[in-house]
């Protein structure tokens, strides 16, 4: 049976997503913040960006940005991860994602509503050492989550703290 992963960056304060979006900035202000030591990676370079150049951080954040592009199938989100959703959904669409297991990307209500359904298998997040302030928090309301997962923390080079949590 397939494993439901996963994987979000949250700053230390515990915040998932921004909520200052807008059309010109459909990301937010702090999404850069939040996401500059995945970007640097040689792995998001050469998957998302297509440079072979061999450009990119190469240590412990690339290995887990492999780890993010591995065996993945359907990848499932909010409405408002990508920006906001001016556009109802199609009712009629079903999609299509392969034998590959799903992976929640986010953000932060979706992350936390799969969490709280007990529905993930494999949760990593990445903790990043700013502080937003403000936003939608990842952990609210998910008292005791740990119980029930092998929980390990591991740290990189770039002062990220990357956390697993595995049933």
């Amino acid at each position: 049976m397939s494993r439901v992963r996963l994987d979000l960056n949250i700053s230390i304060d515990g915040f998932a997503t921004t909520t200052d979006q807008t059309p010109e900035n459909p990301f937010g202000e702090d999404w850069g913040r939040l996401t500059r030591d995945y970007t640097a990676t040689r792995t998001f370079r050469q998957r998302v960006l297509h440079d072979d150049t061999g450009a990119g951080t190469t240590g412990v954040d690339d290995a887990y940005a492999q780890r993010y592009f591995a065996d993945l199938g359907a990848e499932i989100m909010g409405a408002g991860m990508f920006g906001l959703h001016e556009h109802g959904d199609d009712p009629q669409w079903r999609g299509w994602w392969g034998d590959e297991p799903p992976r929640i990307g986010g953000g932060g209500t979706t992350a936390r509503s799969f969490l709280d359904a007990g529905l993930v298998d494999d949760l990593h997040v990445a903790v990043v050492p700013i502080v937003l302030g403000r936003g939608i928090r990842l952990w609210d309301d998910l008292r005791g989550l740990e119980n029930g997962y092998e929980v390990r923390a591991e740290a990189a080079e770039s002062g990220v703290t990357h956390l697993t949590f595995r049933r």
